[in-house]
């Protein structure tokens, strides 16, 4: 069991920097979970254009999706002790279990 910071919010360029990517700050939410053995799926519903930023001290599996699940096949790896940035579509939601 370990704590999850998952921050989502939609991604684009501004003013001059149109190659630079970048969270365009009103629409960033942060939501906190506790991970398990079990998929514990986030209530934070992605927007337009979203990308989360999954941080643990510990492994975890994670996947999106309207309803996910997450299990030990099905998802995106997270290392301990690194942020993994995933893509969400809108209206997706993040599930996380161990590792």
């Amino acid at each position: 069991m370990a704590t999850v910071k998952i921050t989502a919010g939609e991604v684009g360029a501004r003013a001059n920097n149109d190659n630079v990517m970048i969270y365009l700050g009103d629409t960033t939410s942060t939501e906190t979970v506790t991970s398990s053995a079990t998929s514990v799926q986030a209530a934070l519903v992605a927007g337009r254009g979203c990308v989360a930023v999954i941080y643990c001290d510990t492994p975890l599996m994670v996947l999106s999706g309207e309803n996910p699940t997450a299990t030990a096949t099905a998802g995106t790896y997270c290392p301990a002790g690194m942020q993994t940035y995933i893509a969400v579509q809108k209206g997706h939601k993040i599930a996380v279990i161990d590792a």
